[in-house]
């Protein structure tokens, strides 16, 4: 006998001594045994034999599994099992009852989660929500359910559900650009917290006002807010009406949402008694509020008619309209408040903080008005603390119902189980958001504003909260006016940082504990004039005064240089500069132009702007100044300055002008001189019948296809989400909608221009049609473009993605980009870009294909290229945000870079011949720390070319090729400085051979792209002679004194061209 089966029947006679002897024992044995035998199958055995599946976190009671740690701290619960499994961040499993939950926290594996749609969803979660509130299921089923596209009354040509409809109208609303829709929303917070923000206004909120003296307030901080913000949102969605039907509508709706956590655990009703008691108030105020005559109900935001009436259209009853509109105010309450309150909490616990963020914030407030503009768009380190705020108070998490078996992360997601993406466990990773990821660190988001893609507090993908800009636009202009009004204190001043409540399941942002909120003194500040109630605002300045030239830093007898020049251009404005003016005088006297728009490099919107460039090498260019613009006004003012200043050959004042920030070094940025930073004009609004779209020169194409996705919508713009919308359009602009309706520059029926005399006017066909046409591919020799409008085209759900292939093919892949380019019967909604790739480890052939079309299957055109083996591939039917995104994320920020690019015929033998140099040059890359060095083919078919004439023409050169043509680009990414002079010779001999290997082919070409072109390329050479004389003429016509050929140096200049 074995010595292990001696043990066993060992263990055996003992057992049956015991049973014996001890019945009870033996029962409460047999249960132990029972139990460790159970848990050693479950989490030892098994997951041997399902090595592709997430393993489950170990628990000891079977039908609980962790609910309890996960009710007690859920943070904990996520944090110990990441650790249990080597923090990985592998997806892996928990248990709650008989509920489970793969939880996802890696990035890539997060992103993966989000954008399918189709096999994870989100609407069975909401489904499930509505039914436990007291929805009737008709209604349900009415809200989810595809529609007939004529049937609704507003545009829905996807037959969308009006649950997709709902969220669809909420961006309309509250995205920025939007019809202005969310400045509206604005302007009514900014009125509600300016009456509210008074003496009589703190006075009405009683509850959590503890003491009222004639300069000051004293106030119990988190009710306080709760309070201000559940009225505000709730003025919003409802105007007056409903506080008349029920006064303490708010404080009934914050004894709910105190309670609401209840509801992800469906607690029944007897037990859930603190939940259900006020929601059942809530909903009763709500539906007498419906059933009120329309005519009572007109002073709320546009959202709420709207979606009343689509819900009506398909039959649904007031009480479910009533509980399914309870449940949008109730998300839209989730984040505002609490993210205030901690914003105010950090900035309370960190005086130099608040005082730096009261100072930037401080322009806003002239007058009597507030610039909500500056708020929300020219206070970086205050849209800082709010990103941090969101990423360090985030506890909640995203949920997805598994419908079909699928892979995240290398590991096999059964269907029917639930994916759970914790929001604090992905903003505690130290390889997304630095060192000290636990700690709070205000200019985390200001150092690297692209962080913000990964702060997930208001989730994610197509589900991702719509209120999020106006959640923190609400916040960010409530502590902005609390800065502007009062001198806060904590009373009494020993009050310890307030405690996170963490052992409640949380829908959003993290409370705090009970009896842990701030008891905050507000005491008003002395600024001059009283407001209404007692406040007071800064009386205005009469310009005749000689306070006047002191708040410029004047003095009627003592002038310094920079401010006698400003002086002069003040009272002269068209007065000329001869005399030489130094950088730093330059932005002396633009600061005292544009003193809310200039930034020095000192400041945080100084380094925002530097740090926020695609090309490292831009980022290391150092300007004396920074210009934020925000309106066409901004640019006006700062170019008619600088024109000032830069008399005739005399350059004293070198600036760029900047948008996107997606160019190479020197194009948008500048050492020494100014920049004209464009990105805060990056607003998308589209006309009241939907046919253009007006775009703001610093939007990427990321902001634009965000607005125009929900609208199904879209405009021929860039294929990369992070590329600025204007120097693609002025560059002639290359889009998957190319084959369609020609180059992007095609497409724009109006620009506004800044011109070099600082005034602002709009080229289209009707007025100033030359500098129009000059435009469409002129770059930036002609003035700055301040808006794009654009004709729009109907766009839903398209095929999308990249298929990457082993090295080995690329036979095959040449062949068939030969005969897609070249088929007489070309598909117009197809799309193909063939890439090859390599770094230090390995080579492939990827191609990106885009059918802009839904259909059922891909398209016969591009399956020859599916028909090639892959090794994997990204292909799905998506949103075109999603595909801009995809190759956004290839392509990422923070890299040294170097094109070129040329133009050749569609010819096998050039494809083959590009090809070989570019492997046979791989081999001299591989020492090069971080290197990715690919070549791309783009085909221009004639279907492209031949589109451009039509819509008025533009300035290529290209429309009378008679053969299709391809656009050739070189792209090198590296680590280093000291690999530069090495990369930038491989990248020039490589352009250089392969075009001489096409002329030998008689395959050349000499169009250069000017949005691929390297500084050194003559791009507009190639435009003919002709063109380049038109463009002359223009220049020469709305730039006089050639401000744009001698004081702008980036890009490509009409001086350089020879002939």
């Amino acid at each position: 006998m074995s010595f292990q089966k001696i043990l066993d029947q060992a263990a055996i006679n003992s057992l049956k001594t015991n049973v014996g002897q001890h019945p009870y024992s033996a029962i409460f044995a047999s249960a132990v045994v029972v139990l460790l035998a159970w848990r050693l199958v479950r989490f030892t055995i098994v997951p041997v034999f399902r090595p592709n599946e997430p393993k489950e976190y170990p628990y000891w009671i079977p039908g609980v599994g962790h609910l309890k740690s996960f009710i007690d701290n859920s943070q904990g619960l996520f944090t110990s099992g990441r650790l249990y499994f080597g923090n990985t961040r592998e997806p892996f499993t928990i248990t709650l009852t008989n509920l489970q939950f793969y939880v996802v926290t890696k990035p890539e594996d997060v992103s993966e989660v989000y954008r399918n749609t189709t096999t994870l969803s989100f609407d069975i979660f909401a489904q499930e929500i509505l039914d436990y509130f007291g929805c009737s299921k008709s209604s349900i089923q009415s809200m989810y359910e595809r529609t007939d596209p004529h049937k609704t009354i507003h545009p829905n040509p996807d037959g969308k559900s009006l649950a997709r409809l709902s969220r669809d109208f909420h961006i309309h609303q509250l995205f920025p650009g939007s019809g202005n829709l969310l400045d509206e929303v604005g302007a009514l917070f900014i009125n509600y917290f300016d009456k509210a923000l008074t003496a009589d206004g703190l006075a009405e909120r009683d509850r959590h006002v503890m003491f009222v003296s004639e300069d000051s307030v004293k106030v119990s901080l988190l009710g306080w807010l709760y309070d201000m913000v559940a009225d505000s949102i709730l003025d919003l969605y409802f105007g007056d009406l409903l506080r008349k039907i029920k006064p303490d509508f708010a404080k009934v709706f914050l004894e709910f949402d105190e309670h609401s956590w209840q509801a992800l655990f469906r607690y029944p009703r007897f037990l859930g008694k603190k939940m259900f008691a006020p929601m059942d108030q809530v909903v009763d105020a709500i539906e007498k509020y419906f059933e009120a005559p329309q005519e009572d109900r007109r002073d709320t935001v546009w959202y709420t008619p709207a979606l009343e009436k689509e819900m009506r259209n398909v039959n649904v009853g007031n009480r479910d309209i009533a509980i399914m509109m309870m449940t949008i105010y109730w998300g839209a309450n989730t984040n505002t408040a609490r993210g205030a309150f901690w914003m105010l909490t950090y900035l309370l616990y960190d005086k130099e903080l608040l005082e730096r963020v009261r100072a930037e914030t401080a322009p806003a407030f002239k007058g009597e008005t507030t610039d909500l503009d500056h708020i929300w768009n020219n206070s970086p380190l205050l849209r800082g603390v709010w990103d941090e705020t969101l990423r360090i108070t985030a506890f909640s998490s995203s949920v997805r119902f598994v419908a079909e078996d699928i892979m995240i992360g290398g590991k096999l997601l059964r269907k029917n189980r639930r994916i759970m993406m914790p929001y604090r466990q992905m903003h505690l990773n130290e390889a997304v958001f630095g060192e000290k990821t636990s700690e709070f660190d205000a200019e985390r988001f200001v150092r690297d504003p692209k962080l913000r893609r990964y702060n997930m507090a208001f989730g994610g993908g197509s589900s991702q909260c719509p209120g999020r800009h106006f959640s923190g636009q609400a916040a960010m202009v409530f502590v902005a006016m609390v800065l502007h009004r009062f001198d806060l204190s904590l009373d009494p001043a020993d009050q310890k940082f307030p405690e996170a409540e963490e052992s409640k399941p949380v829908l959003g942002l993290i409370s705090v504990k009970k009896n842990s909120s701030l008891e905050l003194k507000l005491k008003r500040r002395n600024l001059g004039k009283r407001l209404l109630g007692g406040i007071e605002r800064a009386s205005p300045i009469p310009l005749h005064s000689d306070q006047h030239f002191h708040t410029m830093g004047l003095s009627r007898n003592v002038l310094t240089a920079p401010h006698a020049l400003f002086a002069l251009l003040l009272l002269q404005p068209h007065l000329s500069i001869s005399a030489p003016v130094s950088s730093a005088n330059c932005c002396s006297v633009l600061t005292d132009k544009l003193p809310d728009r200039t930034f020095i490099s000192a400041s945080a919107a100084y380094s925002s702007s530097i740090s926020s460039y695609w090309a490292e090498q831009e980022t290391e260019l150092r300007p004396a100044c920074v210009i934020v613009a925000s309106t066409s006004n901004d640019v006006a003012t700062a170019v008619r300055t600088l024109t000032a200043l830069n008399n005739g050959k005399n350059q004293s004042c070198p600036f760029a002008v900047r948008s996107g920030g997606h160019g190479k070094s020197g194009f948008s940025n500048i050492n020494g001189g100014v920049v004209l930073d464009l990105s805060a004009l990056n607003t998308v609004s589209v006309s009241y019948d939907h046919k253009i779209a007006s775009i703001g020169p610093g939007a990427t194409w990321g902001d634009v296809y965000g607005i125009l996705d929900p609208m199904n919508l879209t405009v021929p713009g860039g294929r990369h989400a992070g590329v600025g919308a204007g120097g693609l359009t002025l560059g002639g602009g290359l889009s998957y909608f190319n084959p369609l309706v020609g180059f992007t520059c095609d497409n724009v029926v109006n620009a506004e221009v800044v011109l070099a005399s600082g005034e602002i006017v709009n080229a289209n066909e009707n007025e100033n049609d030359d500098l129009l046409l000059a435009l469409r591919g002129g770059s930036n020799n002609f003035g700055v473009v301040t808006r794009i409008d654009m004709e729009t085209l109907p766009l839903g759900q398209i095929w999308g993605g990249t298929q990457y292939y082993a090295l080995e093919t690329y036979t095959q892949q040449l062949q068939a980009l030969y005969d897609f380019t070249a088929d007489p019967e070309y598909d117009e909604y197809a799309s193909s870009t063939m890439s090859f790739g390599a770094n230090a480890a390995q080579a492939v052939a990827l191609n990106n294909l885009v059918y802009a079309k839904a259909t059922p299957e891909l398209s016969p055109k591009l399956q020859p290229f599916t028909e090639i083996p892959s090794l994997f591939g990204t292909l799905r039917q998506t949103n075109l945000s999603d595909v801009t995104n995809e190759l956004a994320a290839a392509s990422p920020d923070g890299f040294r870079q170097a094109t070129y690019t040329m133009t050749f015929k569609n010819s096998v033998e050039v494809f083959e011949a590009a090809f070989q140099l570019w492997n046979a040059t791989v081999l001299e890359t591989t020492t090069v720390r971080n290197i990715s060095f690919a070549f791309s083919i783009e085909p221009l078919p004639l279907a492209v070319l031949s589109k451009s004439a039509p819509r008025g023409g533009n300035l290529l050169n290209l429309a009378d090729s008679s053969e299709p043509l391809v656009i050739w680009l070189l792209s090198a990414t590296w680590g280093d400085d000291g690999d530069d002079a090495k990369m930038f010779a491989l990248c020039k001999k490589l352009w250089e051979d392969t075009e001489a290997a096409a002329k030998q082919l008689d395959a050349y070409h000499p169009h250069k792209y000017i949005g691929y072109a390297a500084k050194e390329q003559d791009v507009f050479s190639a435009y003919g002679a002709e063109n380049v004389a038109f463009m002359r003429e223009v220049s020469k016509k709305y730039d006089p004194q050639q401000i744009f050929q001698r004081a702008v140096p980036g890009g490509f200049k009409l001086l350089d061209v020879q002939g």
